[in-house]
């Protein structure tokens, strides 16, 4: 019975933990893109 509340939780919550994984992603994907851009300009 506790098992598949907890299951249907994690189904609930799946989504918004997918959600925040992108955003997390893009935005240190953005930081490190963005520094060997600025590294490359400053270089030359």
């Amino acid at each position: 019975m506790m098992l598949s509340k907890f299951g249907r939780l994690i189904v609930g919550l799946e989504p918004v933990v997918f959600l925040a994984f992108g955003v997390y992603a893009g935005v240190a994907y953005d930081g490190i893109v963005g520094a060997l851009v600025s590294a490359r300009s400053r270089a030359h």
